[in-house]
This record gives C-alpha cells, sequence and structure tokens, in this order.
C-alpha cells in the first residue's frame, strides 16, 4: 500500500495514503476531543473530517479552541 507523510503539528508522521482527517485524530487519540482542526492553514469543521483525505505533504494543525470574551 502507498504510504504518504503529514506534518501534524511538530509531528511528521507516515500514513497509508487515502486516510482521512477523521482517521489520524482517531489514532492520535483525539477522536472524542474538543478540537479544531486546519489543513495546509484552513480550517477543517468536525462534519467535514471524515470527507477529507489527507496528501502527501499535508501539514495538520490541532488546536484548543479558545472561548471567553
Amino acid at each position: 500500500m502507498k504510504k504518504i507523510i503529514v506534518k501534524i503539528n511538530d509531528e511528521v508522521l507516515e500514513l497509508n495514503d487515502n486516510t482521512s482527517l477523521h482517521e489520524l485524530l482517531k489514532i492520535k487519540d483525539y477522536e472524542n476531543k474538543n478540537i479544531a482542526t486546519a489543513l495546509n492553514s484552513n480550517f477543517i469543521s468536525k462534519e467535514l473530517r471524515s470527507k477529507t483525505k489527507l496528501k502527501d505533504g499535508d501539514k495538520v494543525s490541532i488546536f484548543s479552541p479558545i472561548t471567553g470574551g
């Protein structure tokens, strides 16, 4: 199976080609946490994570949401 290299925050990972953002979050144990995600600096909503396929060289950012006012 073809492999891809992605960067998640400051960590470089090798994943199977066609891995979704949701699957990556599950692998990294973020699946049920309250987080925000971005792919190549573009916000990805929770609803779109399972449909968003990662590609070689992608940069994933995971953030804790900022609340307050």
